[in-house]
């Protein structure tokens, strides 16, 4: 009984990987697109916005391998990436509270 209840599991973890993977490309379909024809029609883009898509999409490709793959790695990776992405695209200010704030995201991915 629990092989069966275990395997339905690994299945389900399958199917949701799939279906991440399909949103992923179709976000970096649009990604694309988007941003290429605004680089064309108006000569420059938001980088900023560009990047924040993209990291996104880098947090949804290692999520994807973290459930593919049950490792420790793969876990550090996606804390990486997310705190990577709340550290370069959220907390953009300067100031020391800033800095700070940056420095606290940083703790649990270190500890």
């Amino acid at each position: 009984m629990t092989k069966i209840l275990n395997r339905i599991v690994d299945l389900v973890e399958l199917a949701i990987a799939f279906a991440l993977v399909a949103g992923i490309l179709v976000l970096f379909v649009q990604m694309i697109h988007e941003y290429g024809s605004l680089a064309i029609r108006y000569g420059n883009y938001d980088f900023s916005s560009f990047l924040s898509k993209a990291l996104n999409l880098i947090i949804g490709i290692e999520f994807t391998r973290m459930l593919c793959r049950h490792t420790p790695d793969t876990i550090i990776e996606v804390l990486m990436f997310a705190t990577a992405r709340q550290i370069i695209i959220v907390r953009t200010t300067r100031s020391a509270g800033g800095l700070l704030s940056a420095y606290k995201a940083l703790i649990p991915v270190c500890a």
